[in-house]
């Protein structure tokens, strides 16, 4: 799920970074408050739903989250302490925490540092660097770049290596068998058709920890 800022600090669920596409608004989305924003119509009829509302629908399921976030420039600080917010002060459910911007991991690591981290690269480069500072749990690349030795360099740094985005099952087998843990689809049905050796759950974060 993809993680954004209103312009009044209230976290919420949106891929794009501007309204068009996906909802009947208009602008850059962290250009508007959260209430202009709740009344907007999505694709499913209803408005981008905040955070607070995903991680309490995921933990009465007991799901576990993958959180992108995704600040807008000079807001990596602002958002890192509003999806913190979110976390210690409720029973959250497992979360990994990931983004392209290695600002916003930087932000987010000292206000929950049992939380892993995962470090998103279209053309991974420079990862070894930033996964020992920042003690992320996993790299997740573009499938494309995804070589037997990189996924050999990742496991060999500690790390779980996670894919995306994976919609043919030849290319699943492919990447299952160089060694990648787990695999991002866009279709729910590719994990019956293709079972992975299925990623062991990041830890768990106690609230407040």
């Amino acid at each position: 799920m993809d993680v954004r800022l209103s312009a009044d600090r209230v976290p919420f669920l949106l891929h794009d970074a501007t309204l068009e596409r996906t909802t009947d608004g208009e602008g850059p989305a962290a250009e508007h408050r959260w209430a202009e924003i709740r009344s907007l119509r999505g694709a499913g009829g209803g408005p981008p739903p905040a955070l607070s509302e995903a991680l309490d629908l995921a933990a009465s399921l007991d799901l576990g989250l993958n959180l992108e976030l995704k600040p807008e420039p000079g807001r990596a600080t602002a958002l890192a302490a509003a999806v913190a917010a979110e976390l210690c002060t409720r029973d959250a459910p497992q979360v990994l925490l990931s983004s392209f911007d290695p600002e916003i991991l930087r932000a987010v690591r000292p206000l929950l540092p049992a939380f892993p981290l995962g470090i998103l690269q279209e053309r991974p480069a420079g990862w070894q660097e930033l996964a020992r500072e920042l003690r992320v749990f996993s790299l997740n690349p573009a499938a494309a770049a995804v070589t037997p030795g990189l996924a050999a360099e990742v496991h060999a740094a500690g790390l779980r290596l996670l894919v995306w985005t994976v919609n043919e099952a030849d290319l699943a087998r492919r990447l299952f068998a160089w060694g990648a843990d787990a695999l991002f689809t866009d279709d729910p049905e590719l994990p019956r058709r293709v079972p992975g050796p299925g990623a062991a759950p990041p830890p768990g974060a106690a609230p407040h920890s």
